[in-house]
């Protein structure tokens, strides 16, 4: 887990790629095109004005760099698609792969027993093994690898052989969670919101 500073948002393991980075710019919504063109040195400056606007050279289309900086810059920070509201019954949970492709960030939608959805990171806090890896019933959340035990809203309950570690559980132990809206039922989440939902 790694914060890519936003303000009071925990994220999930976004790739570090070295290429984001956020925009001096005051105007929300814009920071991913500082991010994706901050990796060309031949780009054009931005302007608002179409009349004095210049285009894109070809090459940005063609630069895995853009390309990565449009992922984090653009992606990561606006709402994707996660599923529908009427997927999981009380006390299932379903792994998600968001933008499977292109982010490829590994989630979990769960819903409690009392019929709450959350949406998790889906990599243990341990070692960064998917721990729900398909879709069933669950009272809690466990990693095959270690089993490390996480309640289904992502706190973490407990880990094998560790009842005499001291300092432990640390803060960050458990699985971070991602925001959840819903509209007529579809599902949508944000590893790092730059703009409100209902914005």
């Amino acid at each position: 887990i790694r914060d890519i500073g936003v303000t009071g948002v925990q994220t999930c393991a976004l790739p570090i790629s070295g290429v984001f980075r956020v925009s001096s710019s005051s105007e929300p919504g814009l920071s991913w095109i500082t991010s994706a063109a901050s990796t060309m040195t031949d780009l054009p400056p931005i302007e608002r004005d179409p009349r004095v606007a210049g285009t894109l050279p070809g090459s940005f289309y063609r630069d895995p760099a853009a390309l990565a900086g449009l992922l984090e810059g653009a992606f990561a920070r606006s709402w994707q698609h996660a599923g529908h509201r009427g997927e999981l019954d009380a006390g299932e949970a379903r792994p998600l792969t968001l933008l499977e492709g292109s982010l490829d960030e590994p989630l979990a939608l769960v819903r409690d027993t009392s019929g709450q959805l959350t949406c998790l990171s889906n990599a243990c806090t341990h070692r960064g093994h998917l721990v729900v890896q398909e879709r069933g019933p669950c009272r809690r959340l466990r990693c095959r690898y270690h089993g490390r035990t996480f309640d289904l809203d992502g706190a973490f309950r407990h880990a094998p052989a560790f009842e005499a570690a001291e300092s432990f559980p640390r803060p960050g132990e458990g699985l971070a969670r991602t925001p959840l809206h819903s509209v007529c039922g579809a599902l949508f989440t944000s590893l790092a919101p730059e703009l409100d939902f209902e914005a």
